[in-house]
């Protein structure tokens, strides 16, 4: 008698336990489901995040074909969302902000490669030209002209504070000049905004890293990053 109540609560157990876990199987696979569905239905997480890769990927994509075209060396990396141009097309002196004159013809090619990029994706400015996707006005907020330095100090008496303040100044002077006599001044965002953005970064991003102070010129160089508006709406 004790052995069959023994069993009978013992197949008791087993079958709420049974049930519990058909409960929870269900439950999990309902949250699974309504996860996705937001996920993929949410203009801020799943349709947003893909529709803002593929407009940055088309702005770099488009931006180093222009370069290709004008013949600059540069690096394209889409992960990074940034184009390096090389060392050897915009010449920077060590410790020095100003360009090399040499660089000139450089910077016109440069200015016409952005303006022609820049012009399909900025909110006013101009009018795009039958070459531009379609609908991608209005995508980019800034395009980041971002300075680098070697890791060499800041010589005593310099204009400059530090390499951070060098490489600020070195993005800045190139701007200027890229907007010298320039069409990209007119280009804007939505806000209105100049769509040229000065960054300095120092010697924190070497191309080349070395374990002490050295006068590398691969290092005294120009990169641009793309920033796009956001959040972009996704028209369905």
């Amino acid at each position: 008698m004790e052995n069959d109540e023994a069993d009978t609560l013992a197949w008791s157990l087993m079958d709420i336990m049974a049930a519990t876990m058909f409960v929870f199987v269900l439950l999990l696979v309902l949250y699974i489901y309504l996860f996705r569905a937001n996920y993929e239905d949410s203009p801020a997480v799943g349709p947003y995040m893909s529709d803002l890769v593929a407009r940055r990927s088309m702005v770099l994509d488009m931006l180093s074909n222009e370069f290709s075209k004008r013949g600059i060396k540069h690096a394209l990396d889409i992960e990074q969302a940034e184009i390096a141009i090389d060392a050897s097309e915009l010449l920077f002196a060590s410790g020095r902000y100003e360009l090399d004159s040499s660089s000139t013809r450089n910077v016109e090619r440069i200015s016409d490669a952005l303006f022609d990029t820049l012009k399909c994706f900025a909110a006013a400015g101009t009018r795009p030209s039958n070459r531009c996707p379609k609908g991608v006005d209005g995508s980019v907020r800034a395009l980041e002209v971002v300075g680098h330095t070697d890791n060499t100090p800041v010589r005593a008496g310099s204009i400059a504070q530090d390499n951070l303040d060098l490489s600020a100044r070195r993005a800045a002077h190139l701007v200027r000049s890229l907007e010298r006599n320039s069409n990209l001044t007119q280009l804007r965002n939505r806000d209105h905004q100049s769509l040229l953005l000065v960054v300095g970064a120092g010697a924190r991003r070497p191309a080349k890293a070395h374990a002490g102070p050295v006068a590398d010129e691969r290092n005294r160089r120009i990169t641009i990053r793309v920033a796009l508006e956001a959040p972009w709406v996704v028209v369905r």
